[in-house]
């Protein structure tokens, strides 16, 4: 396949991505020693909801902890780790 073809394709695929407005976020990330919680009475992850996470008694939450699904239909963080306590 010539170059311009490949550029013409992923060209194409931009737009259509472009094109695709996302209404939501994905499901949240699972962490290890932990678990998260939707703040929704919806149980989609649309845009606005939030997740809380925790970690398991004796671990501590090293990062963010509250995610917001933000308007381009990504999470607004990294979920943290769960480091055992010291």
């Amino acid at each position: 396949m010539s170059q311009m073809w490949k550029t013409a394709e992923l060209t194409v695929e931009m737009c259509i991505s472009a094109a695709v407005k996302r209404t939501g976020c994905d499901v949240p990330m699972d962490i290890e020693n932990g678990n998260w919680i939707i703040q929704s009475l919806f149980a989609d992850y649309r845009i606005g909801v939030r997740v809380t996470y925790e970690c398991e008694p004796g671990y501590k939450a090293v990062g963010a902890t509250e995610l917001e699904c933000l308007t381009p239909g990504y999470w607004s963080d990294y979920p943290p780790k769960c480091l055992a306590k010291g």
